[in-house]
C-alpha cells in the first residue's frame, strides 16, 4: 500500500524495486518504464486521488470509496493543496466533471448532516465520528467546493 502524504513525493523501495513518481496530471496515461531491475510507477497526487475518489463516491454502491474520501480529508487536510486541486479538475477539460464534483460534495455534506455517514463510519471503523472529525470534514467539503467555483 501506498500513501502520499504531502506536496510531490519521489521515493523509492527497495524490497520490490519501484520506483514512485507523483504524476502531475492525474488522468494521463503512462506506460510502465522498465530500468534494469526496477520499474518506475507513477502515482496520482493527494488532490489526484481526491479527484478520482470523489469522482465515484456512492453511498449505496461505493461505500469504501466514501470512506476513503473522509480518511483522505482527516489525515490529509492540512497537506492538501486547494488551489492545485481546482486546477487540476479544470485541467482534465471534461465539461461535466465540476458539476459531477459540486453534485459528490453535496451529496457527502448532505450525508453528514443526516448522520449516514456516522453509520457508514460506524460500520467500517468501529465508532462514530468525533465532532472535530465531523467539522473538519466540513471545513474541507467547503475548501473543495470553494476552488471548484473558482475557474
Amino acid at each position: 500500500m501506498i500513501h502520499v502524504l504531502k506536496g510531490e513525493p519521489v521515493s523509492e523501495t527497495h524490497i520490490v524495486g519501484l520506483v514512485l513518481e507523483a504524476d502531475q496530471n492525474t488522468f494521463q496515461q503512462k506506460d510502465l518504464e522498465v530500468d534494469k531491475n526496477r520499474i518506475k510507477v507513477t502515482i496520482p497526487s493527494l488532490e489526484g486521488c481526491l479527484i478520482l475518489k470523489l469522482w465515484s463516491v456512492e453511498i449505496e454502491s461505493r461505500p469504501q470509496d466514501v470512506i476513503d474520501v473522509l480518511n483522505i480529508i482527516l489525515r490529509h487536510f492540512e497537506g492538501t493543496d486547494f488551489p492545485t486541486f481546482g486546477r487540476k479538475v479544470y485541467a482534465v477539460k471534461l465539461l461535466e466533471l465540476p458539476v459531477v464534483l459540486k453534485k459528490k460534495i453535496e451529496s457527502l455534506a448532505g450525508w453528514l448532516k443526516e448522520g449516514r455517514l456516522d453509520a457508514l463510519w460506524e460500520d467500517y471503523q468501529g465508532r462514530r465520528l468525533l465532532d472535530r472529525e465531523k467539522n473538519l470534514i466540513t471545513s474541507a467539503l467547503k475548501r473543495l467546493d470553494e476552488y471548484l467555483r473558482r475557474r
